[in-house]
């Protein structure tokens, strides 16, 4: 089965014994690209597409043998799920991408099924991307103009996610999806920094595991009480997780694939046992009878930091807590 999402999708490999640290300030995007010395990670020619201002980061490895299923690009002849009006199923499929990245910022409610978001997701492709003219006119009826001497593609809101879905191939191996024209607009531009700089700006500085299928990288936006999954929202009443309001900046986190899958989360936090709480009410809001009270473990990482670690019960789809670590949950389905 391949990832469906409204317009982005999500999530999951053997993390690194080094976590990334959060700086204690936001630093701007400038000075950051300024300072911070080249990167070379598997994921640089995306990094340049990542608008300003980003929240959460994912990156997928879709050509790792640790990659979920559930995560894999659908097949090129695989039925869409009925009644899917998403376009990630039908882009990947376009795409067949070995790589993607998923950018996004100010998280909300929008419908009964999926949240809104401002951000892009970002595809690289194995081969040449089909004429996207030809591809979406057999499709769904799209809106066409020039961004940036970019064909873009634009469809009407649908009554819940994102409030606009916007499509472009400005290489002939990338593919982008945006919520937002501005967004896909900034997108164009390429004026992200090397990802080692993007990551500098989030508060991030520490080396990543990139053998890990799926990385995330996320800070918290204290002022977005429409995050409804943001351990800073204290407003959000009747839904897990019940911990919330102490202080946490953000974190990394890194799937570990294998017989019993887990994670690694080092999360930059002053309260360890109150981030303990958190995310674990995030990841198994029901326990499994008899389980341990104590799904993860906590341990000190480094000062004003803790390494969280687990494996996924049973019960429990690999996937679907890990989207949720990162606030897409209102915009996955898995």
């Amino acid at each position: 089965m391949g990832t469906v999402l409204a317009s982005s999708l999500p999530v999951l490999a053997l993390a690194l014994a080094s976590g990334c640290t959060f700086s204690n300030s936001l630093a701007p995007a400038s000075a950051a690209q300024d300072s911070a010395p080249p990167s070379r990670t598997p994921y640089d020619a995306l990094a340049p597409y990542i608008p300003s201002g980003m929240e959460s980061l994912m990156f997928l490895d879709f050509a790792s043998e640790g990659i979920p299923e559930r995560l894999r690009p659908p097949g090129e002849k695989e039925e869409a799920p009925k009644g899917l009006k998403d376009p990630t199923f039908r882009v990947q499929q376009i795409a067949r991408p070995v790589r993607g990245l998923y950018a996004g910022r100010r998280f909300s409610v929008r419908g009964p099924g999926f949240g809104d978001h401002e951000g892009v997701e970002v595809y690289e492709s194995e081969k040449e991307i089909p004429n996207l003219a030809e591809v979406m006119k057999s499709w769904r009826e799209w809106q066409k103009e020039s961004l940036g001497g970019v064909d873009a593609y634009s469809a009407p809101p649908e009554l819940e996610g994102p409030l606009e879905t916007w499509i472009a191939a400005p290489t002939k191996r990338i593919l982008l999806v945006a919520t937002r024209r501005a967004i896909l607009e900034e997108s164009l531009l390429r004026k992200g920094a090397n990802l080692v700089s993007v990551l500098a700006s989030m508060g991030c500085e520490r080396a990543i595991d990139w053998k890990s299928p799926v990385v995330i990288v996320r800070r918290y936006d204290a002022e977005n009480e429409a995050d409804i999954y943001s351990p800073l929202n204290t407003k959000a009443k009747g839904i897990a997780p019940m911990t919330r309001g102490f202080n946490v900046d953000g974190l990394l986190l890194e799937y570990r694939a294998g017989e019993a899958p887990g994670l690694r989360a080092w999360v930059r936090t002053e309260e360890p046992e109150s981030s303990r709480r958190y995310f674990e009410e995030l990841l198994w809001p029901k326990p499994d009878a008899g389980s341990s009270p104590d799904l993860l473990s906590a341990s000190p990482s480094a000062p004003g930091e803790i390494l969280l670690e687990g494996t996924f019960p049973a019960s429990v789809p690999p996937g679907l807590p890990l989207v949720l670590f990162m606030a897409f949950g209102l915009n996955f389905v898995l």
